[in-house]
């Protein structure tokens, strides 16, 4: 091994964290829960579910994308997650309830509505405040529940973060589950009367796109499909769904790829030395399972 297991294991995450940083979260209905890969499950149990010193698989794939009752969006990833990116705009001096929040949009359309705001930056950072009323006129929002601590001035924040992912989470549970799964894993509740079968979303790879190989499909191979369907397969067509609606069940797709390769990956990394059937070769060989474990 070049690596060993645990400076393999922090390295794909420090690597995923130093790429990016969270923007917003998701809470949605319909309890529900991610399934594993089968490279993940072909792993000895510390490597899935982690040991008292280091998480396994599992823990950091739910700990990067959260689970569906509570999606985690992360900027930097090339989603759509929904929201509007603001500054804080002088220092409201306190941050009661009822007190003014002023914001800054830039050149950025400044929303009719705003029912939450995230904060990205400074002593806030993480708190997610609800609004009470807002006045986009002057871009003040009133808070409905204090925070910690009073933002400063220039402090970025998410409207309403993570919306359209919400949506498109919504939407896939109604319209797609059935056939595509909750992970996005093509065994869904049906996939089992269907030939062929739906298609493994976690690949991160579509058939019918108008990219080469090497690319991931892009946003209108996705519309594209689910405007006019698949004909020969039991992939309907989605015409009646609004553009809207659309964009958000691909925009969750697309985060649900991500979160499959992430996973895969990182599986793959401990598979040679940590899957199951390599822990009884070596075993086998005169180590010590317990040596392997530590």
């Amino acid at each position: 091994m070049s690596l060993t297991f645990s400076t393999r294991f922090i390295c794909i995450s420090a690597a995923f964290v130093l790429l990016i940083s969270l923007s917003g979260c998701s809470d949605s209905g319909f309890e529900s829960q991610f399934v594993s890969s089968d490279r993940t499950t072909a792993l000895i149990s510390e490597a899935q579910n982690g040991t008292k010193d280091l998480p396994g698989v599992k823990a950091t794939v739910d700990d990067r994308f959260g689970n569906p009752q509570h999606l985690k969006a992360w900027q930097k990833l090339p989603v759509d997650f929904g929201g509007a990116a603001a500054t804080v705009q002088g220092s409201p001096g306190s941050a009661s309830a009822g007190d003014e929040i002023r914001l800054s949009f830039g050149e950025t359309t400044v929303p009719e509505k705003v029912a939450s705001i995230q904060f990205v930056s400074g002593a806030c950072a993480g708190e997610v405040a609800a609004v009470k009323h807002w006045d986009r006129n002057s871009g003040a929002a009133t808070l409905s529940a204090s925070l910690t601590t009073a933002p400063a001035e220039g402090d970025s924040v998410m409207i309403d973060a993570g919306g359209n992912l919400k949506a498109g989470r919504v939407l896939y549970q109604k319209h797609c589950v059935h056939c595509h799964g909750t992970s996005g894993d093509g065994n869904g509740p049906t996939a089992i009367y269907l030939y062929p079968r739906p298609r493994d979303y976690r690949h991160g790879v579509f058939k019918f796109t108008s990219t080469n190989d090497l690319s991931r499909a892009s946003h209108e191979d996705l519309l594209r499909i689910l405007r006019h369907g698949i004909p020969g397969t039991y992939m309907p067509s989605f015409l009646l769904l609004s553009d809207t609606d659309l964009h958000a069940i691909i925009e969750y797709v697309r985060f649900l790829a991500m979160r499959g390769e992430f996973e895969r990956k990182l599986a793959a990394e401990l598979a040679t030395d940590y899957a199951a059937k390599s822990v009884q070769s070596r075993v086998r060989n005169g180590e010590s399972r317990a040596e392997i474990v530590k």
